[in-house]
């Protein structure tokens, strides 16, 4: 049998956490760089433009090194045979947590944000890829929901997350030519609840998630992507479970839908 350190494993979930979240942030970074770049064309004659865009590059290699490096270790067949039987003797440590990680509830800074403005700037970030592909991003908002979005007590550095994770899941996932939709409003159990939640739907057509695979899509390195690393939807699930919230998933040939449901503080 594959056996593994636990502590070792642990350690590398961490790291592959982070390298996940930092590679994300780059590559936004980049596309903006390169938007900036085609609007204006002069920014290339600038003093370190391309100094800039060059160091960009080379941390993004060295990220991608680091996750092929985390992978020789413990294959992808290795951290993902939890979710499957075809090979009893292939499994992560028992007793391990892949999901630990720098996020905890003593790490939060919440603040009260302009909630509508937030989502609006990671909206701008991946106006370039969105472009590229000819695929709308829409941001609708209930109008009841309108006060309660200007002044949200989050953490916007890891509410920022969320949205960029499930957005650039969309994005991927998007037919050419397509939407993706942002949507907010209120949300109550029942009429007569006092106390609503916000609601946050992200939604775009496209590839479909298979019945059988929805179960399992938040959880640790289980991904369907060939290139993919299966942490993106677990860091979504776990920053929004911080903020005491929820998220669910729906998908049918039509369109995939990531419903989240934040509490008012």
């Amino acid at each position: 049998m594959n056996s593994i350190n636990t502590t070792d494993f642990t350690i590398s979930s961490v790291f592959a956490k982070a390298n996940h979240e930092l590679r994300s942030a780059l590559t936004l970074i980049y596309s903006s760089l390169q938007l900036i770049e085609s609007r204006h064309p002069e920014v290339r004659t600038f003093c370190h433009w391309r100094q800039v865009m060059n160091d960009l590059t080379n941390v993004n290699h060295t990220l991608n090194d680091l996750s092929a490096y985390i992978h020789s270790i413990y294959p992808y067949e290795l951290l993902s045979a939890q979710y499957t039987d075809t090979d009893e003797e292939v499994r992560p440590p028992a007793a391990s947590n892949p999901a630990v990680s720098f996020d905890s509830e003593q790490n939060l800074k919440k603040e009260y944000c302009d909630l509508y403005e937030l989502t609006n700037s990671v909206r701008e970030s991946f106006a370039a890829e969105a472009s590229e592909k000819q695929i709308s991003i829409a941001i609708h908002v209930e109008p009841a929901a309108v006060p309660a979005l200007q002044s949200f007590y989050c953490d916007p550095v890891r509410i920022r997350r969320i949205l960029i994770n499930l957005i650039k899941n969309a994005l991927e996932a998007a037919r050419k030519e397509s939407e993706i939709t942002v949507c907010f409003s209120l949300f109550r159990v029942n009429k007569n609840e006092d106390n609503p939640r916000l609601s946050l739907k992200i939604s775009n057509t496209g590839s479909h998630i298979a019945p059988e695979s929805l179960p399992y899509i938040f959880e640790p390195f289980y991904t369907t992507k060939k290139s993919g690393n299966g942490l993106g939807l677990s860091i979504v699930q776990e920053l929004v479970a911080l903020h005491g919230g929820t998220i669910t998933a729906t998908s049918d040939f039509d369109s995939t839908t990531f419903h989240i449901l934040l509490p008012f503080d």
